[in-house]
């Protein structure tokens, strides 16, 4: 509304005329100021335009919708447009779960080397960056491949004979079976 309340009646006006070819559009000047007062609700050029585009395209008939119709679709739409937009989910990625970090080979084997994936996780996770000091790197959340790629580092040098894992493994007797076994997915 900021050309001013003349023009913002004119563009709802000239919204209002698109809905003219329906049976029952209203030709008296009382009835017509009803459906401008409706359609004002809108607030905005746009919120008027939209209103309009909505109700046109959910005709199943040539009846013309009434004012308490296009007020309630302008009170709809005023309300979606002031809730925060949500948060788009993202697609599930095949490679790294969402977690945004790949491995060369398998996560338990100590050769692998972690790098960012090419989802959007992986290029928000590779955008965070390294910050070093901070617990799980990213304030408590996943660690970055810098640090994932520094620990196993830090251990193929204190274990030069190879990946100690199983060896920790059978001798805390844990069993082997399928269901407790860590292959790094989840």
């Amino acid at each position: 509304m900021s050309d001013g309340p003349k023009n913002f009646e004119k563009h709802i006006k000239t919204q209002l005329l698109r809905l003219s070819h329906l049976l029952g559009y209203p030709t008296e000047p009382v009835a017509l100021r009803d459906y401008i007062a409706a359609l004002s609700v809108a607030q905005t050029y746009e919120g008027a335009q939209r209103v309009i585009d909505a109700i046109v395209q959910e005709l199943l008939t040539r009846d013309c919708p009434t004012a308490a119709m296009i007020r309630a679709k302008a009170y709809e739409d005023r309300e979606r447009q002031q809730r925060p937009a949500a948060t788009v989910p993202r697609i599930h990625c095949p490679s790294c779960q969402d977690f945004g970090i790949v491995e060369s080979m398998h996560v338990d084997d100590l050769a692998s080397v972690a790098s960012y994936c090419a989802c959007p996780a992986g290029q928000e996770a590779n955008r965070k960056g390294h910050r070093a000091g901070a617990l799980g790197c990213h304030d408590g959340g996943s660690p970055c491949a810098e640090c994932v790629n520094s620990a196993r580092a830090k251990l193929r040098k204190k274990f030069p004979g190879g990946n100690p894992l199983p060896r920790i493994a059978s001798k805390a007797r844990i069993p082997r079976t399928p269901d407790n076994v860590y292959h790094g997915e989840f």
